[in-house]
C-alpha cells in the first residue's frame, strides 16, 4: 500500500472516530435522560442540575452538577448527595459504565425513621457497572475511608471508621444454571467486605477488624418489589443462601452460614448457624453498628452465655450457635431477642 493511500485511510478513520465522539458528546444529555427514565421504573432516581462532557479522544467523561441519587424499593431506602460525580465510558463499549466520586453523604434506612437511619461519609468511591443484555450483569462498588454512624450524621456522631467497603454483585440476565433435588437454580452472587474497622480514637491492635459475607439468590428473578412480586418469589421456593460470613472484632469472632426466605407476612424466615468466641466483643460491634439496641444487647449476651455453659470446651475454643428468624422475631434457642418487620412497607 502506498504511503499516500495509508495516510488517506488513517485520516478517514480519525475523522470518523472524531465525529462519532462528538455525536456521543452532543447527545450525552439525552442519553442520560433516557437512562434515568428507565431507572425510575425500578425506583432508582438520579437528579442533577446539568452535565459537562470531556475526555476526547480515549474516553467520554460526563460530569454531573449537584447530583443526587435515591433508591427506594420496599424496605430499601438509599440516598447520596452533596458530592462530586463523574461517569466514564469507552466510546466503543457503552455497556460498561464507571462512576467515581468523593464527599457527600450516603444514607440508608427507613425514610420515616431518620433517628435510626445509618449514614456514611466517604472520602471517595468508585462504581463499575456492566449492563449488556443476554450476558452476566456485574456491579462493583468500592468506598474508601468511610465515617459511619448508626443514627445522627457521621460528622456529629461517628460510630465506626471503615478503611474500605467493597460490594460485588453478579446477576445472570437469564437463568441458565440448573438446580438440584434440594436447591433452586442459582441466579447470581453478592458479596460484601468491610476492612480495617475501628472505633473513632482507637488504634487496631493485632489482626485488623473485618466483616465479610457472601450470598447467592436462588429461584426466580423477583419481577417487582410489590406484594404480588414478593409473593410469587416466595411461593416459587426462592431463597437467599448465605454461603458464609465472618466477623473479627477485638478478641471476638463469629462465623456461620444459613438460608432465608419470606413468610406469609413478608417477614424474614430461615436459620443461620455457626460458632462464636468472646460474645461481649461481638455484642459491642453489633451495638456500634446499630443492629441491636441497648436493651437487646443484654438479652443476647445472656442467651450466648447460657449456650456457652452447655458446652464443655477448652480455653479459646468456639461455641456453636443457631439463630432462627420466624414469627416476626429473631430467636436464639428459645430466647426471642429482637422483633423483625416485614420487608414490604
Amino acid at each position: 500500500m502506498k504511503p499516500k493511500s495509508l495516510l488517506y485511510i488513517l485520516t478517514l478513520l480519525l475523522v470518523t472516530y472524531s465525529g462519532y465522539w462528538v455525536y456521543l458528546s452532543q447527545n450525552a444529555e439525552s442519553q442520560v435522560k433516557t437512562l434515568t427514565t428507565s431507572l425510575e421504573k425500578k425506583s432508582i432516581f438520579l437528579t442533577y442540575d446539568g452535565i459537562e462532557t470531556s475526555g476526547f479522544p480515549y474516553r467520554l467523561i460526563i460530569n454531573f452538577k449537584n447530583p443526587e441519587f435515591i433508591l427506594r424499593e420496599g424496605f430499601i431506602n438509599l440516598s447520596w448527595k452533596g458530592g462530586a460525580l463523574d461517569a466514564f465510558f469507552q466510546p466503543w463499549n457503552l455497556t460498561h459504565m464507571i462512576f467515581t466520586g468523593n464527599g457527600g453523604e450516603i444514607n440508608f434506612g427507613k425514610e420515616k425513621d431518620k433517628a435510626h437511619s445509618k449514614s456514611i461519609i466517604p472520602e471517595s468511591f468508585r462504581a463499575s457497572f456492566i449492563t449488556a443484555k443476554g450476558a452476566e450483569q456485574r456491579l462493583s462498588i468500592e468506598i474508601l475511608n468511610g465515617v459511619y454512624s448508626n443514627g445522627l450524621s457521621p460528622s456529629q456522631n461517628p460510630s465506626l471508621m471503615i478503611e474500605s467497603i467493597n460490594l460485588h454483585g453478579r446477576l445472570n440476565d437469564s437463568i441458565t444454571a440448573e438446580g438440584s433435588n434440594l436447591l433452586e437454580p442459582k441466579i447470581g452472587d453478592l458479596s460484601l467486605t468491610l476492612r480495617d474497622i475501628k472505633k473513632p480514637g482507637f488504634q487496631t491492635l493485632g489482626t485488623p477488624n473485618e466483616f465479610q459475607i457472601s450470598m447467592t439468590p436462588r429461584g426466580i428473578r423477583m419481577p417487582t418489589f410489590t406484594k404480588e412480586g414478593l409473593g410469587e418469589w416466595r411461593n416459587q421456593g426462592s431463597t437467599v443462601d448465605i454461603n458464609g460470613f465472618s466477623l473479627n472484632w477485638r478478641k471476638g469472632t463469629v462465623t456461620g452460614s444459613g438460608s432465608l426466605t419470606l413468610d406469609e407476612a413478608f417477614r424474614p424466615l430461615g436459620v443461620i448457624s455457626g460458632e462464636y468466641k468472646t460474645p461481649t466483643d461481638i455484642i459491642e460491634f453489633l451495638s456500634l453498628a446499630g443492629f441491636i439496641t441497648s436493651t437487646e444487647g443484654p438479652r443476647i449476651t445472656m442467651g450466648l452465655k447460657t449456650m456457652s455453659s452447655l458446652f464443655k470446651k477448652k480455653q479459646g475454643q468456639k461455641t456453636p450457635f443457631s439463630i432462627s428468624a420466624q414469627g416476626g422475631g429473631l430467636w436464639l434457642g428459645s430466647l426471642k431477642f429482637k422483633s423483625i418487620e416485614p420487608v414490604l412497607n
